[in-house]
């Protein structure tokens, strides 16, 4: 059986799947959902016109960021501690040591900064452009291309 490609797009913080009534499918979000069956060549969408309108990535895109880390060996253990520097983070979750792992699951943007920093503008344009995601657009500071105005994970 092939795997699904799987897209998500959310609008803010809200992006938590609700409760559905008995067999009915889950479609109320402030987002844009896509599902390609791979096999079909058919998609899926939900709330197409969110789907239309370009939006920063901000946290959705820990995904395409941590696959990128692993495939240029930027982390090579996701399990693996870094070191938190002591900055203050305006999420208490970030001001400790991070593994990939736990990056993704507390959306801990100084580990994605530095996996940023160590893949470099090109090593990234060119994942991203292989991947075709959205624009590809690394343009502007390396470390918060991602995220919104105010350099957080939305």
């Amino acid at each position: 059986m092939r795997l699904f490609a799987l897209f998500l797009v959310c609008a803010g913080l809200g992006c938590a799947a609700r409760p559905a009534a008995a067999a009915a499918p889950v479609v109320d979000h402030p987002g844009c959902f896509i599902l390609h069956d791979l096999d079909r060549g058919t998609r899926l969408r939900v709330h197409p016109e969110a789907c239309a309108q370009a939006t920063v990535p901000a946290s959705t895109f820990k995904v395409p960021h941590a696959l990128i880390a692993l495939q240029t060996g930027v982390v090579t253990d996701p399990a693996a501690e870094v070191a938190w520097d002591g900055t203050p983070q305006w999420n208490p979750a970030w001001e400790r040591p991070h593994s990939l792992a736990s990056a993704i699951r507390d959306s801990t943007v100084w580990f994605f900064q530095r996996t940023a920093k160590a893949i470099g503008r090109e090593r990234m344009q060119s994942f991203l452009t292989a991947l075709g995601y959205g624009n590809a657009d690394v343009s502007g500071e390396l470390t918060t291309f991602w995220l919104d105005d105010e350099g957080r994970a939305a």
